[in-house]
């Protein structure tokens, strides 16, 4: 499962909502001393983080929205006997699987096996960007624009097929007197909005080439003062790391 970015040093709040009554809690996220990296550093590496990490969303958000309407259209498909219906249906599923296709892989579980695709792309991109207590480099941050870029013009295809086919297909539904598509959470005709929940994500796992885990992993699990997360303050879990930052 994919995190969300971590928090960089400064002053935040906790609200809490229950019954009409809010309770706020202000608390603050302080650094490791002995990180090198300035609060600065950090906040850039937050604000890449948390750009990959809405671009992930709005990809699957994307997916989402499609397969539900490819399954009502040929859910309406299945049901109906009329030929224009049939056709346009099927060519309303070919326009968003060859959206899906470039979001999503979708011929196999295992990545291994068929090209990434955007989403496990940036999915990737995700942990690279706070693997260190620095910010991002600039061939990563050129990376990330590059595959935000690439999914803005699919996000847009797919915008302007809900706007266009799928109303094209409402109209040839009325006018063989089939109830229209639409969407399951908001039961408007083709007024979708990208859902903010996307689900469970998949899992990544980053590790250097040649398959071992690194000295800076090595470090970490001898415990040698080459690891800078490891606060004395601070029982580590087996098998993890503590986290940089502490809330005071």
């Amino acid at each position: 499962m994919l995190a969300g970015p971590r928090m960089p040093p400064g002053s935040y709040q906790a609200r809490l909502t229950v019954g009409g009554r809010t309770l706020t809690q202000p608390f603050v996220i302080v650094k490791d001393p002995r990180v090198q990296a300035t609060d600065e550093d950090l906040r850039e590496q937050f604000t890449w983080a948390k750009k990959a990490h809405d671009l992930l969303n709005r990809v699957h958000a994307a997916v989402l929205t499609l397969r539900d309407v490819r399954a009502q259209a040929e859910a309406w498909a299945g049901r109906v006997e009329s030929p224009a219906v049939k056709e346009a249906a099927r060519a309303l599923a070919r326009t968003l699987t060859a959206i899906e296709e470039e979001l999503i892989q979708v011929r196999s579980d295992n990545p291994r096996m068929f090209p990434a695709k955007l989403n496990t792309r940036v999915a990737t991109l995700m942990p690279l960007v706070e693997y260190s207590d620095s910010a991002p480099t600039q061939a990563l941050r050129e990376l990330i624009d590059s595959l935000a870029l690439r999914a803005g013009m699919e996000l847009a295809k797919l915008d302007q097929c809900l706007a266009g086919d799928v109303a094209a297909f409402n109209a040839i539904c009325r006018d063989a007197s089939v109830p229209a598509d639409r969407p399951k959470a908001a039961r408007q005709p083709l007024t979708l909005i990208y859902r903010a929940t996307v689900g469970r994500w998949p899992r990544i796992r980053s590790r250097p080439c040649g398959g071992g885990r690194g000295p800076r992993h090595s470090a970490r699990r001898a415990g040698r003062p080459g690891s800078r997360r490891r606060t004395a303050s601070t029982s580590a879990t087996p098998g993890r790391a503590p986290d940089r930052r502490s809330s005071s």
